[in-house]
């Protein structure tokens, strides 16, 4: 764009020379058609007139000349500014380009897609069928972990009671034993509730409920040794009574109210003891 404006200033001041030169030649031809040649100071005149006139248009040429340059400057700054712009909306067209591009590329994969989904979608079944039968299941299994819930705490309470009454029944099984034996309990720990030396028998604090059996031999201790011996005559639920075997009672001893009685201790108990 410069130079364009240059070459314009140049045109110019060749057409102002152009000019100067014909105002001149007008002049000397003007001087050339009289008859006589003019005098000297004539001339002269001639001379500072063309000079003047040469000078106002050089004046006048150099101000279009100025003018243009000022001009050019002007065009040369706008056309900066414009080609600024120009770069700016260049940048913003190409990125527009590839956002276009990308989103005709994203569109495709899209569409890609649908296509494959659709494919899927045309072996499933109807979604309005589907979600009632999904619910209508997921109702089912939720009755049915309910179900399997309370069958199972069921079992636990069955399972309870099959395992207490097998206890009961292993329980009920020694005691027939022991009983069949005419054995106390071994875990029987009771007291000699009162003593009846005139019929050589005493009156326990325990009965058949604490594993007092009939017939059954017992040991009074005291101070961790067996002082005597009772054979159990009688026997109720809370209380049961017992001879004295005389000849068990150690020599100088006296049974008396208190005295701790349990079960007798057989030999073979006593040998796997530790």
């Amino acid at each position: 764009m410069s130079k364009v404006f240059g070459t314009i200033a140049v045109v110019i001041l060749a057409v102002a020379a152009f000019i100067a030169w014909k105002n001149m030649d007008a002049l000397v031809r003007e001087a050339g058609n009289k008859k006589e040649d003019p005098p000297v100071e004539g001339r002269l005149q001639v001379a500072q007139k063309l000079e003047k006139s040469t000078i106002k248009e050089l004046a006048a040429q150099r101000k279009r000349r100025d003018d243009a340059a000022a001009l050019r400057d002007s065009y040369t700054a706008e056309t900066v500014k414009i080609q600024a712009e120009l770069d700016e909306v260049t940048a913003k067209y190409d990125d527009a380009v590839k956002k276009v591009e990308s989103l005709k590329k994203q569109h495709k994969n899209n569409e890609f897609e649908i296509a494959n989904a659709n494919e899927v979608l045309k072996g499933l079944p109807d979604h309005n069928e589907l979600v009632p039968k999904v619910r209508r299941m997921r109702s089912e299994l939720s009755d049915a972990t309910n179900g399997i819930a309370t069958q199972e705490a069921r079992l636990a309470n069955l399972t309870q009671q099959d395992d207490d009454a097998k206890a009961k029944i292993a329980s009920n099984r020694a005691i027939m034993k022991l009983q069949s034996s005419g054995q106390s309990f071994p875990s029987l720990k009771t007291r000699i509730s009162s003593i009846y030396r005139n019929w050589g028998f005493v009156i326990l604090a325990a009965g058949d409920t604490q594993g007092v059996v009939s017939g059954s031999l017992l040991d009074v201790m005291r101070g961790g040794e067996v002082i005597a011996k009772l054979k159990v005559t009688a026997v109720e639920a809370g209380r049961a009574s017992a001879d004295i075997i005389l000849d068990s009672v150690a020599e100088g001893t006296t049974l008396r109210s208190g005295d701790t009685v349990v079960a007798e201790k057989k030999e073979e108990q006593l040998v796997s003891a530790p």
